[in-house]
């Protein structure tokens, strides 16, 4: 694990405005070696891309708001990534 000590080091992130933000979010996550990283965004869609939110050092999951199929405008996206892992 990224951590020294068998502690999983974790970043919660409620991004309120992702695309606002992107250039800090990742900046933070760069600066980090975190075990998981989470973000959760009402905006989070296909036209911002993985490379945009985090570093190729992670692997990311993503459940992306679809407002067409849904037809809801309160859902939230969620993105988890896990690594990085020697």
């Amino acid at each position: 694990m990224g951590s020294s000590n068998n502690i999983i080091s974790i970043y919660y992130q409620n991004c309120r405005g992702l695309r606002t933000k992107l250039n800090t979010v990742y900046m933070n996550i760069l600066s980090h070696n975190y075990d998981i990283v989470v973000f959760t965004e009402k905006w989070l869609h296909e036209n911002i891309f993985d490379n945009e939110i985090i570093d190729q050092r992670y692997q990311l999951f993503r459940c992306d708001r679809n407002r067409a199929a849904t037809g809801r405008r309160d859902r939230c996206s969620v993105a988890l990534a896990r690594g990085p892992y020697s």
